[in-house]
Protein backbone atom coordinates (compact mmCIF):
# COMPACT_ATOMS: atom_id res chain seq x y z
CA UNK A 1 0.00 0.00 0.00
CA UNK A 2 1.51 3.30 -0.90
CA UNK A 3 1.91 5.83 1.44
CA UNK A 4 3.12 9.31 2.00
CA UNK A 5 5.23 8.44 5.26
CA UNK A 6 6.59 5.17 6.35
CA UNK A 7 6.80 5.92 9.84
CA UNK A 8 4.67 8.46 11.80
CA UNK A 9 7.41 9.92 14.38
CA UNK A 10 9.52 12.54 12.81
CA UNK A 11 10.76 14.95 15.03
CA UNK A 12 11.76 17.86 12.29
CA UNK A 13 10.75 19.65 9.37
CA UNK A 14 13.01 21.89 7.04
CA UNK A 15 11.04 23.33 4.31
CA UNK A 16 13.20 24.63 1.30
CA UNK A 17 11.93 27.23 -1.08
CA UNK A 18 13.12 27.24 -4.86
CA UNK A 19 12.20 29.80 -7.44
CA UNK A 20 13.32 29.21 -11.22
CA UNK A 21 16.02 31.42 -12.42
CA UNK A 22 17.24 32.08 -9.17
CA UNK A 23 20.29 29.77 -9.05
CA UNK A 24 20.55 25.64 -8.06
CA UNK A 25 20.57 26.52 -4.24
CA UNK A 26 17.22 27.64 -2.02
CA UNK A 27 16.00 31.51 -2.16
CA UNK A 28 13.95 30.68 1.77
CA UNK A 29 14.45 28.24 4.37
CA UNK A 30 12.16 27.18 7.19
CA UNK A 31 13.38 24.79 10.45
CA UNK A 32 10.49 23.51 12.38
CA UNK A 33 10.92 21.65 15.67
CA UNK A 34 7.41 21.54 16.99
CA UNK A 35 6.76 18.15 17.04
CA UNK A 36 2.88 19.03 17.59
CA UNK A 37 2.79 20.84 14.39
CA UNK A 38 4.68 18.51 12.31
CA UNK A 39 2.39 15.64 13.29
CA UNK A 40 -0.70 18.06 12.71
CA UNK A 41 0.49 18.70 9.10
CA UNK A 42 1.49 15.00 8.30
CA UNK A 43 -2.10 14.15 8.91
CA UNK A 44 -3.07 16.53 6.39
CA UNK A 45 -1.11 15.32 4.30
CA UNK A 46 -1.99 11.77 4.56
CA UNK A 47 -5.26 12.69 3.97
CA UNK A 48 -4.32 13.88 0.58
CA UNK A 49 -4.22 10.69 -1.66
CA UNK A 50 -0.56 9.51 -2.15
CA UNK A 51 -1.44 7.94 -5.94
CA UNK A 52 -1.47 10.72 -8.72
CA UNK A 53 -3.11 9.92 -11.80
CA UNK A 54 -1.78 12.42 -14.01
CA UNK A 55 1.80 13.87 -14.89
CA UNK A 56 2.70 17.29 -14.71
CA UNK A 57 4.97 19.45 -16.82
CA UNK A 58 7.86 19.92 -14.96
CA UNK A 59 8.42 23.67 -16.23
CA UNK A 60 8.03 25.41 -12.84
CA UNK A 61 8.45 28.68 -11.49
CA UNK A 62 8.29 27.46 -7.55
CA UNK A 63 9.08 24.46 -6.29
CA UNK A 64 8.61 23.34 -2.13
CA UNK A 65 10.53 20.29 -0.40
CA UNK A 66 9.46 19.22 2.79
CA UNK A 67 12.09 17.24 4.19
CA UNK A 68 10.25 15.58 7.52
CA UNK A 69 13.42 14.11 9.56
CA UNK A 70 11.78 10.85 11.07
CA UNK A 71 12.89 7.63 13.32
CA UNK A 72 13.33 5.57 10.24
CA UNK A 73 15.37 8.59 8.31
CA UNK A 74 14.13 11.27 6.11
CA UNK A 75 11.04 11.87 4.02
CA UNK A 76 10.95 14.63 1.48
CA UNK A 77 7.74 15.55 -0.35
CA UNK A 78 8.25 18.18 -3.09
CA UNK A 79 5.64 20.50 -4.24
CA UNK A 80 6.01 22.28 -7.62
CA UNK A 81 3.70 25.37 -8.08
CA UNK A 82 1.89 24.44 -5.58
CA UNK A 83 0.95 20.77 -6.80
CA UNK A 84 1.99 17.55 -4.52
CA UNK A 85 3.97 15.27 -6.49
CA UNK A 86 3.03 11.78 -4.95
CA UNK A 87 4.94 8.76 -4.17
CA UNK A 88 3.73 7.19 -7.22
CA UNK A 89 5.90 10.22 -8.87
CA UNK A 90 2.06 11.02 -10.12
CA UNK A 91 -0.56 14.17 -9.69
CA UNK A 92 -3.87 14.46 -7.66
CA UNK A 93 -6.50 15.40 -10.54
CA UNK A 94 -9.63 15.09 -8.87
CA UNK A 95 -11.03 18.81 -7.20
CA UNK A 96 -11.07 16.71 -3.14
CA UNK A 97 -7.33 16.54 -3.64
CA UNK A 98 -6.94 19.57 -5.91
CA UNK A 99 -8.74 21.45 -2.60
CA UNK A 100 -6.76 19.66 0.32
CA UNK A 101 -3.30 20.68 -1.43
CA UNK A 102 -4.28 23.94 -2.04
CA UNK A 103 -4.82 24.29 1.33
CA UNK A 104 -1.47 22.86 3.12
CA UNK A 105 0.02 24.91 0.22
CA UNK A 106 -1.09 27.67 0.92
CA UNK A 107 -0.65 27.54 5.11
CA UNK A 108 2.85 26.92 4.05
CA UNK A 109 3.35 28.93 1.62
CA UNK A 110 2.17 31.77 4.70
CA UNK A 111 5.26 30.65 6.77
CA UNK A 112 7.65 32.15 3.93
CA UNK A 113 5.90 35.71 3.39
CA UNK A 114 3.31 36.10 6.52
CA UNK A 115 0.35 38.51 5.91
CA UNK A 116 -1.81 40.63 8.54
CA UNK A 117 -5.03 38.69 7.33
CA UNK A 118 -4.48 35.54 6.40
CA UNK A 119 -4.43 32.24 8.57
CA UNK A 120 -1.40 31.18 9.83
CA UNK A 121 0.16 27.68 10.92
CA UNK A 122 0.65 27.76 14.38
CA UNK A 123 4.21 26.71 14.99
CA UNK A 124 6.30 27.05 18.84
CA UNK A 125 9.64 28.38 18.36
CA UNK A 126 9.04 29.92 14.47
CA UNK A 127 10.01 33.06 14.02
CA UNK A 128 7.09 35.33 11.85
CA UNK A 129 8.61 38.31 10.27
CA UNK A 130 4.88 40.24 9.35
CA UNK A 131 5.55 43.85 7.71
CA UNK A 132 5.83 45.83 10.96
CA UNK A 133 6.53 43.68 13.53
CA UNK A 134 8.19 39.95 13.90
CA UNK A 135 5.77 37.13 16.37
CA UNK A 136 6.56 34.15 17.98
CA UNK A 137 4.63 31.70 19.56
CA UNK A 138 5.85 30.20 22.50
CA UNK A 139 4.32 27.35 24.17
CA UNK A 140 1.22 26.86 26.27
CA UNK A 141 1.32 26.41 30.04
CA UNK A 142 -1.29 24.55 31.26
CA UNK A 143 -1.92 24.36 35.21
CA UNK A 144 -5.56 23.26 37.22
CA UNK A 145 -7.56 25.97 38.43
CA UNK A 146 -6.77 27.04 42.28
CA UNK A 147 -8.93 26.84 45.28
CA UNK A 148 -11.62 30.08 44.86
CA UNK A 149 -11.20 30.59 41.43
CA UNK A 150 -13.90 30.61 39.22
CA UNK A 151 -12.65 28.14 35.94
CA UNK A 152 -13.81 24.41 36.28
CA UNK A 153 -10.94 22.37 35.12
CA UNK A 154 -7.52 23.07 33.44
CA UNK A 155 -6.92 27.07 32.87
CA UNK A 156 -4.29 27.10 29.34
CA UNK A 157 -2.26 29.91 28.65
CA UNK A 158 -0.60 30.91 25.06
CA UNK A 159 2.66 32.90 25.15
CA UNK A 160 3.42 35.16 21.71
CA UNK A 161 6.11 37.50 22.22
CA UNK A 162 5.53 40.92 19.54
CA UNK A 163 9.07 42.31 18.52
CA UNK A 164 7.53 45.86 16.28
CA UNK A 165 10.50 46.96 13.99
CA UNK A 166 11.06 49.88 16.18
CA UNK A 167 10.24 50.41 19.73
CA UNK A 168 9.97 47.57 22.61
CA UNK A 169 8.84 44.49 22.60
CA UNK A 170 5.40 42.76 23.92
CA UNK A 171 4.79 39.64 26.16
CA UNK A 172 0.98 38.37 24.88
CA UNK A 173 -0.58 35.98 27.41
CA UNK A 174 -4.01 34.72 26.19
CA UNK A 175 -5.97 32.77 28.30
CA UNK A 176 -8.67 30.10 28.50
CA UNK A 177 -10.36 27.44 30.60
CA UNK A 178 -13.52 26.68 30.61
CA UNK A 179 -14.38 29.50 27.85
CA UNK A 180 -12.24 29.51 24.59
CA UNK A 181 -10.51 32.28 24.50
CA UNK A 182 -11.12 35.53 23.49
CA UNK A 183 -9.62 38.05 20.73
CA UNK A 184 -6.38 39.53 22.05
CA UNK A 185 -6.07 43.28 21.05
CA UNK A 186 -2.19 44.87 21.15
CA UNK A 187 -0.59 48.37 19.95
CA UNK A 188 2.34 48.04 17.26
CA UNK A 189 2.88 52.36 16.98
CA UNK A 190 -0.39 54.14 16.09
CA UNK A 191 -1.97 50.91 14.92
CA UNK A 192 -3.77 48.63 16.96
CA UNK A 193 -4.01 44.65 16.46
CA UNK A 194 -6.36 41.59 17.24
CA UNK A 195 -4.91 38.37 17.98
CA UNK A 196 -7.56 35.68 17.00
CA UNK A 197 -6.90 31.68 17.91
CA UNK A 198 -10.14 29.97 18.28
CA UNK A 199 -12.05 31.28 15.89
CA UNK A 200 -11.42 34.38 13.04
CA UNK A 201 -13.99 37.76 12.68
CA UNK A 202 -15.86 35.56 10.16
CA UNK A 203 -16.44 32.76 12.83
CA UNK A 204 -14.54 30.37 11.30
CA UNK A 205 -12.60 27.78 13.77
CA UNK A 206 -8.69 28.21 14.19
CA UNK A 207 -8.00 26.30 16.87
CA UNK A 208 -5.83 23.88 17.21
CA UNK A 209 -3.73 24.45 13.58
CA UNK A 210 -3.78 28.11 13.23
CA UNK A 211 -4.00 31.73 13.96
CA UNK A 212 -5.09 35.23 12.62
CA UNK A 213 -3.70 38.77 12.86
CA UNK A 214 -6.53 41.36 11.94
CA UNK A 215 -6.01 44.93 11.68
CA UNK A 216 -8.49 46.39 13.88
CA UNK A 217 -10.98 48.06 12.73
CA UNK A 218 -11.72 51.90 14.31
Amino acid sequence: MVKWFSNSKCNGLLVSRYRSGQGPGPVQLINIIDKNAIARLMMRIESISPDGDMMKSLLIDEELRLAFECENGETVIKIYDGRFKTPTTGFNSNKKDKDLEAKVYQDIRNLFNPVVGERMLLVQGLLLEFPEFSFTFQGTEVRLQQLGEPTIGPISTDNFLVKPKSGHELSLKVVSGQLPPLPFAFEVGEKEFVLFTFMDEAGERLDPDHFMIELKRR
